[in-house]
């Protein structure tokens, strides 16, 4: 099938629950956990996601960012990112 697979390592930290964002941006690598589509990850912890409708015939940037679920105001962590794909 069609799509993209992501994975991500889970965050080393333990001071608490992390809670992943996983964004998509197209030509040019997100800046920051407000720039780019939110993909639906399926809980909130996953660390994988299949794209399954990509975007044909343009660059791809995928980026996740983590925070603490205990603290919901919190700043996400800077992005990792991959692309273009």
């Amino acid at each position: 099938g069609a799509g993209v697979a992501l994975r991500w390592l889970p965050s080393p930290s333990t001071a608490g629950e992390p809670e992943y964002v996983l964004l998509r941006t197209e030509r040019r690598a997100p800046r920051d956990a407000a720039d780019g589509t939110v993909l639906p990850l399926p809980s909130p912890r996953a660390t994988s996601y299949v794209d399954g409708a990509p975007p044909a015939c343009v660059p791809l940037y995928y980026a996740v960012a983590v925070r603490r679920a205990a603290a919901p105001a919190s700043a996400f962590s800077p992005l990792a990112v991959a692309g273009p794909l």
